[in-house]
């Protein structure tokens, strides 16, 4: 045995060097856009003007940092130093690269050069209802710098709907992460299956957002939790649809420009 211990290393290294070792590893990149809506705001006074089937929706980001530039006369939400509420600052949050490039173009541009250079590879992507709408509000009101294309959701929509593997699987596609955002690969089986069984349950009973609807019998505003596109409600009788999840965000990247 001692006699071929200098063998050994060479050995192994050779058949490392060959054949399937030197096979292309299929790549993948996860980006995780997910986020809540930062201030909930609803003037009530604006209610009882409301027509029955109306749209009701809360302020999305690009209008929050309106409001804060400019409450009106009936804000009441203000902080202890006399500055308006939310204390967050969505315009430093917002510029950062990492959220423009995430939110807007990096995963398709990423999915079609993985597609020409390494077509077995995807890219994943959680998209939040909430990032949806509110990165669509930023390009319409565009009071953030780098928010000033209304049609950012184009190139999404060709890459998911175009770009696939020789396998047949899309090269961009949606997934749904956990209710504590467990990321599978980096735990335990037990307990990825257990965080997941848990947000399942979440997904059956309660929601990601919430819609405020009006019904028609009623003079104030009915708080109904509905699912993922992040606030947008209407008066009248009926519930809006539901849609969760992975679900929602993928019905408004087909359908929004």
């Amino acid at each position: 045995m001692n006699r071929l211990k200098p063998l050994l290393l060479p050995a192994v290294a050779a058949l490392l060097l060959a054949g399937p070792a030197r096979a292309q590893i299929a790549a993948l990149h996860v980006y995780h856009n997910h986020m809540p809506n930062f201030w909930a705001y609803y003037d009530v006074s604006k209610y009882a003007s409301t027509p029955v089937g109306g749209a009701i929706r809360y302020t999305y980001d690009g209008q929050v940092i309106h409001l804060k530039q400019n409450p009106p006369s009936n804000y009441t939400y203000y902080l202890p130093s006399g500055a308006p509420m939310p204390h967050d600052d969505l315009v430093t949050y917002y510029s950062h690269h990492a959220k423009t490039g995430a939110y807007m173009y990096w995963p398709p541009s990423v999915a079609a050069d993985m597609n020409t250079h390494a077509p077995t590879g995807q890219v994943h992507v959680t998209m939040s209802g909430a990032v949806v709408n509110n990165v669509q509000d930023l390009n319409a009101l565009q009071n953030v710098t780098g928010y000033n294309n209304t049609s950012w959701g184009a190139s999404w929509r060709d890459r998911y709907n175009t770009l696939r593997t020789p396998a047949g699987n899309r090269t961009l596609d949606l997934i749904h992460f956990t209710g504590h955002h467990t990321m599978g690969p980096l735990v335990g089986p037990d307990y990825f299956l257990k965080d997941l069984h848990a947000a399942l349950g979440a997904l059956r009973g309660s929601c990601h957002g919430r819609r405020v609807a009006r019904g028609g019998n009623s003079r104030q505003p009915e708080r109904l939790l509905a699912g993922g596109l992040g606030g947008r409600g209407h008066r009248g009788r009926g519930q809006p649809p539901r849609l969760r999840g992975a679900r929602a965000a993928e019905a408004v990247l087909r359908h929004r420009a």
